[in-house]
């Protein structure tokens, strides 16, 4: 399972990078800005769907995608061992490293969301209409959360406000925290990836720009309203809203004066439609596009039990991964034949650790990367590494079995071995 959920993270981060590119080569400098909202939104939820389609979708092929794959083990001619990515042993503290940044990272969302709550019952409170003011010498400045509305008292009463209780309004209406909300709750699941911190700076440019439109459509004096902005421009409030951001105010001028884009711009957004089926295939659809020898795999069904390919707690190795992978290059010789041909290749062998932990159905799934210098020697050489490759499996030790639903489960691995000259 923890296998599965670091593959998972991998694949999300990289969809996420490829949306945010997209949004950035293409949308960033257009004005239609509900469109480009709506572009992050549903680009941040398919990042998070797009990996986990292959479990719910039955794609037959020749390959062994659906099991648990280990890593390569390295044979070279001169002496066995295992390779640089080998020893499982050395990523047992990856899991551990993104749980507790995980941790840390919701730790501090919800301390600010904590903080806001705190400010709601330190602070006079108002209603009018669906919006709740939350009144407050101690602001440094407006911004909003949710329906609330944090303000000055000298603000709230002021005759000449009313653009800046408006700006709120608009993102109060437009559920613009919603956004904030999910992309930090993303942001702490993948805290390690850039491009969601650039998806949550992107969520605020736009909303900005929704609020300033909003405003400036209800006949606010663009000069006035600009100038409020440049004179407020102090201060954060941090991990929620706020109208007055310096960062924001420069570019936000540029598109309040910026000619509206035209309609046919908007067909940009067609480009999500190869970048989405890109994405759908790569990670969802995938299929070894590599030259390879397929190897008829058994049609042998377990008897006894059901052999499942993903489970909640994987079979344990006596001694763990590197006493496997020790145990598997200890039993392999690299076959005389192998060598004298000049060949070298991949084979990937599976097997299944039953409820009784006990290896069997070993097979080749197949074979990759077979290269040599004699192709007349091609048939023997398959043999002679399906033969060393399978016989060494089959002498691994017992496993201590999986389980899945807290019930003991047989479970079917991939183990390529590698085979090299030098």
């Amino acid at each position: 399972m923890t296998q599965n959920w670091i593959i998972y993270l991998f694949e999300s981060a990289v969809i996420l990078m490829f949306f945010w590119s997209v949004y950035w080569l293409f949308l960033r400098s257009e004005t239609f800005f509900k469109l480009n909202r709506l572009y992050l939104q549903l680009t941040l939820v398919l990042s998070l769907i797009i990996p986990v389609l292959d479990w719910f979708i039955d794609i037959k092929t020749a390959d062994v995608t659906n099991v648990y794959l280990l890593n390569t083990i390295v044979i070279t001619a001169q002496k066995a061992e295992v390779g640089a990515l080998g020893v499982v042993e050395r990523f047992q503290w990856i899991p551990v490293i993104l749980l507790t940044g995980s941790i840390i990272t919701l730790g501090i969302f919800g301390w600010g969301i904590f903080k806001i709550i705190a400010l709601v019952k330190n602070s006079q409170t108002l209603r009018q209409h669906k919006y709740l003011f939350v009144l407050n010498h101690k602001f440094v400045r407006p911004f909003s959360f949710l329906n609330y509305i944090f303000l000055t008292p000298e603000i709230y009463h002021g005759l000449d406000n009313s653009h800046i209780i408006k700006h709120e309004q608009e993102h109060v209406k437009q559920k613009h925290s919603l956004d904030l909300l999910f992309s930090g709750i993303v942001g702490a699941i993948q805290w390690f990836n850039p491009f969601v911190w650039l998806y949550k700076e992107s969520f605020r440019e736009i909303h900005e720009y929704l609020a300033d439109e909003a405003v400036l459509k209800q006949g606010e004096d663009p000069a006035r309203y600009k100038k409020s902005l440049f004179d407020e421009a102090t201060g954060v409030a941090p991990g929620v809203y706020s109208f007055f951001n310096l960062s924001f105010t420069k570019r936000r001028f540029k598109m309040m004066s910026r000619i509206k884009s035209p309609r046919s711009n908007a067909l940009k957004l067609l480009v999500i439609l190869p970048v989405v089926t890109l994405m759908v295939f790569v990670f969802a659809c995938s299929e070894d596009q590599e030259k390879e020898v397929i190897i008829k795999q058994s049609k042998d069904e377990v008897k006894s039990d059901s052999v499942y390919m993903h489970v909640d707690q994987q079979p344990q190795y006596a001694g763990g991964m590197s006493a496997l992978f020790q145990d598997v290059q200890n039993e392999i010789q690299f076959p005389d034949i192998v060598k004298q041909a000049g060949a070298q290749g991949k084979v990937f062998v599976s097997f299944v650790v039953g409820k009784d932990g006990d290896v069997r159905n070993v097979e080749v799934a197949k074979i990759t990367d077979l290269e040599g210098n004699s192709a007349q020697f091609e048939k023997d050489v398959e043999e002679a590494l399906i033969e060393t490759s399978v016989n060494a499996v089959q002498k691994l030790n017992k496993w201590t079995p999986g389980k899945n639903e807290g019930k003991t489960v047989s479970v079917k691995f991939n183990i390529p071995i590698a085979f090299k000259l030098n």
